[in-house]
């Protein structure tokens, strides 16, 4: 039986492609060296996969920040702003990835890979306008392996999921670019080595409800795709979710294999099999890509045989369920974990010895069938309505219209992370460290007031990480040295464990809120991040439902929030960016996902005053499909990503009646181009056009912790320049202003 994974982390076990990276961009570093880093990382994670005893090497899976932007570079799709003033393909590719400030180009809009995580760079294929496609990416993973004596397994992002994820310009109907999308894939195959036999298309938006004339256009565009590599096989790729609404496009398509994960199947696997063409082979994902924990090898084996015994043996292949991407790299890089914590876990090197050996592995007969059931905590609610809770809050508040805040974070200098680290190393002790904080605070406050902001943040100088810092404080946590895991670009984030049950025992954030709060006059809003976004940001416990161990950290959260309540903080912000990422790709599911998400969230808030003003954040979201549930949270302020993606997204609000208030994320923090006062001044005026004044916040996108100062404060003196000339215009009546 055949094995392979369907990618292996690109950020190197040391995060050696962040750091090079970011000497790149800061010019310590050439484009040479940047690409003699990918390359040594490419060769390692080769040579993890063959010592492994994995049949192929996976190439085509190492970017240097996103592979839907490979794709687009790969099909010559750039936008044509980021070809203009002779750019290299390098300054164009990190142009629409970051952004440029010297030329004055805002980055591309990024969203959530499906219900990961991970954050992609939406392509925009300019209809208009076409470069030549560019192979060179593809074909040089492939040159390398075969240099090396390894045997290479090409892989592709597909055309399907690169156009259902992009949005292009100068077309009504995307799904007509399909044909030309496949002569270019074709084209691709075919300038792979002839060493290059076993070839991997991913379509993971089969495992989504697919638009009719997405279907229409598959068929003939894959099989097309098929007929041009020949004697090559080809392996239809879908994961983090179940493809059997898309089952007729898969077994038409002509591919030879065809990939499921094995660990988000919802229907019974025979139901693919009565069907299966008989040329068609299967991948069973059955080692989890998505989480650390070791794999049930005797379930999993389990799943092969049953396969086999179906298909034969020579139909089947053992595989992980989705790229290795959403794992730490190498479990031995932890030398601080508790030994029998440590004996429950494989990372991305160990995921790969897993996927080799369960071919052989010899399974003990085993009844695998279990149950868990949910414990459900009831709301109990004495808020009013918003339409009350406003009126009382404004008064308690007296804000200006359009009031500015900040999502909550500042930036995380240097000096902050080398306190943590002095503290956890014993090099400074607790009253020390306590005491530096508190300094950085008071900092933060006094650049708010400078900069005349409404309500104050903290800044959080105290927290490495939104869902790592909460976790810290709990219990049924524990925490990784170097379990780096990449989210966007050269951004990694070192997600907690959740192995125990969650109990607050102590404050989390009081203390530092309370200190900020007695700084100032100004109105203090506390930050929390939700239980959704801290459980999915997390690497998740397996022997309990999710919604069990959102409860468990909602009930943490509310015994937090009454204690800020009691002390006199009179906002509390509760930041659920998961909330939608989370959301099951499986539509028939997807009502009872948010029905827990929505109880949770409101078993914190449920038993706050209506003069506590409830915020909420979330960034990268399509909010369309999902503005009942967002209505449902009752919270009296949603921020939301806008400035990035366009202010487009506040028509899901105008359409759905959206009555409380709203923070249309006025730039995009990613970038570090600092937005102008007049354009910031366009960008609420476009506010105005979808919702009322009265509703409007004026915020950045998201949190300010990767920005450095000089930029902060930049930024943020003309977002707050920007809302003070725009409410002079509204008290003017000017009929542009107020739209």
């Amino acid at each position: 039986m055949l094995s392979h994974i369907l990618g292996f982390p690109s950020i190197g076990s040391e995060r050696e492609l962040k750091f090079a990276l970011e000497d790149f961009w800061a010019g310590k570093k050439s484009l040479t060296e940047l690409e003699k880093t990918a390359e040594k990382l490419k060769l390692e994670s080769f040579r993890i996969q063959k010592e492994a005893g994995l049949s192929y090497v996976t190439t085509g899976d190492f970017s240097f920040y996103d592979r839907m932007l490979d794709t687009t570079l790969m099909l010559g799709m750039l936008p044509r702003r980021y070809t203009f003033n002779n750019l290299s393909k390098m300054e164009s590719y990190f142009a629409m990835a970051r952004g440029d400030a010297l030329r004055n180009f805002q980055a591309l809009p990024m969203k959530k890979w499906f219900n990961t995580n991970y954050h992609y760079i939406v392509p925009e294929p300019d209809v208009k306008f076409r470069q030549e496609p560019d192979f060179t990416q593809l074909t040089s993973g492939v040159v390398l392996a075969i240099k090396h004596r390894y045997r290479p397994k090409a892989a592709l992002i597909g055309p399907a999921t690169f156009l259902a994820l992009s949005n292009p310009v100068w077309i009504k109907n995307k799904w007509e670019l399909m044909d030309e999308l496949a002569e270019i894939y074709c084209a691709a195959i075919k300038h792979l080595p002839a060493e290059c036999s076993f070839i991997q298309i991913e379509e993971p938006i089969l495992s989504t409800e697919m638009e009719k004339e997405a279907w229409l256009s598959f068929i003939p565009a894959h099989r097309k795709i098929k007929d041009a590599a020949s004697d090559r096989k080809l392996m239809l790729t879908t994961y983090f979710g179940d493809p059997l609404l898309n089952a007729t496009p898969i077994y038409d398509s002509g591919y030879d294999v065809i990939h499921l994960d094995m660990t988000s199947l919802k229907h019974d696997l025979k139901d693919y099999i009565s069907e299966l063409p008989a040329h068609m082979s299967v991948s069973a994902g059955v080692v989890n890509g998505r989480n650390i924990w070791k794999t049930d090898m005797d379930k999993a084996k389990g799943i092969l045989d049953m396969l086999s015994n179906k298909l034969g043996e020579d139909r089947v292949l053992c595989a992980s369920s989705c790229s290795l991407l959403h794992c730490p790299a190498d479990i031995r890089n932890e030398h601080k974990l508790d030994e029998k914590l440590k004996n429950k876990m494989a990372f991305a090197v160990q995921k790969c010895y897993e996927v080799a050996s369960l071919p052989t592995h010899k399974a003990a007969e085993t009844d695998f069938s279990t149950s868990t059931s949910a414990v459900r905590t009831e709301i109990t609610s004495d808020r009013s309505p918003y339409a009350i809770r406003k009126t009382i809050q404004a008064e308690k508040l007296n804000l200006p219209l359009l009031p500015t805040t900040t999502i909550g974070s500042f930036p995380q200098t240097q000096q902050i992370r080398s306190l943590r680290r002095k503290l956890k190393n014993g090099e400074i002790n607790e009253d020390a460290y306590e005491s530096a904080i508190k300094q950085e605070i008071y900092a933060n406050i006094q650049h708010q007031l400078k900069l005349g902001i409404d309500v104050l943040v903290h800044g959080e100088p105290e927290r490495n990480d939104m869902a790592e810092y909460f976790g810290e404080n709990l219990d049924g946590f524990c925490f990784l040295e170097n379990g780096w895991v990449q989210s966007f670009g050269s951004r990694c984030v070192k997600p907690p464990v959740i192995y125990g049950d969650v109990k607050r025992t102590k404050p989390i954030t009081l203390k530092w809120t309370k200190y900020a709060a007695s700084l100032t006059d100004k109105p203090m809003k506390a930050i929390l991040t939700g239980p959704v976004t801290i459980a999915k940001w997390s690497f998740m416990r397996e022997d309990m439902p999710q919604e069990t161990v959102w409860e468990q950290i909602a009930i943490a959260l509310r015994e937090e929030s009454l204690e800020l309540e009691e002390a006199g903080i009179p906002i509390i912000q509760i930041d659920e960016p998961a909330f939608v990422e989370a959301m099951p790709l499986d539509k028939n599911i997807q009502e009872q996902y948010f029905d827990d998400a929505v109880r949770c969230f409101r078993l914190i808030t449920s038993a706050l005053k209506d003069s506590t003003q409830v915020h909420t954040h979330m960034c990268y979201s399509e909010f369309d499909s999902i503005m009942p549930h967002i209505k449902r949270l009752d919270a009296d302020v949603i921020s939301i990503e806008a400035g990035r993606s366009g202010m487009g997204v506040l028509n899901s609000f105008k359409r759905n009646g959206y009555e409380s208030g709203i923070g249309a994320g006025l730039y995009d923090i990613h970038s570090s181009r600092i937005p102008t006062a007049t354009e910031l001044s366009v960008s609420i005026e476009r506010i105005l056009r979808y919702i009322s004044a009265e509703q409007v916040w004026i915020n950045p996108d998201c949190g300010l912790k990767t920005r450095g100062w000089g930029e902060t404060l930049s930024a943020l003196q003309n977002m707050v320049t920007a809302a003070i000339l725009m409410r002079g215009r509204i008290e003017k009546n000017d009929e542009k202003a107020i739209g």
